[in-house]
């Protein structure tokens, strides 16, 4: 259930955020909409399959068993990086 609450919350403010702030350049809100879609799936998945997500990639290199993962994650990764990349890299002022 926590996780259920969990992601709820996050989904409602990166959302919430993203469709308030809809004017803001793309490279501001498009990882919050990975991250609020990709939290929407997973979200689906925990109330219909009995509190868990569905993995159905499996990443190997070697004999090294980096994890189980899903689209849904993948957006959620991609939007916190890319979020974080641009918080910390400012543009150079003139």
């Amino acid at each position: 259930m926590i996780f259920i609450v969990g992601v709820a919350v996050v989904v409602a403010w990166a959302l919430g955020w993203s469709l308030s702030n809809w004017n803001q350049p793309l490279r501001k809100v498009l990882p919050l909409y990975a991250i609020a879609l990709g939290g929407i799936a997973n979200l689906i998945d925990r109330v219909f399959r009995d509190g868990h997500a569905v993995d159905y990639m499996v990443l190997n290199v070697g004999p090294t068993h980096t994890g189980v993962f899903n689209i849904a994650d993948i957006a959620i990764t991609a939007g916190a990086i890319y979020l974080m990349i641009d918080l910390l890299v400012q543009p150079r002022k003139a």
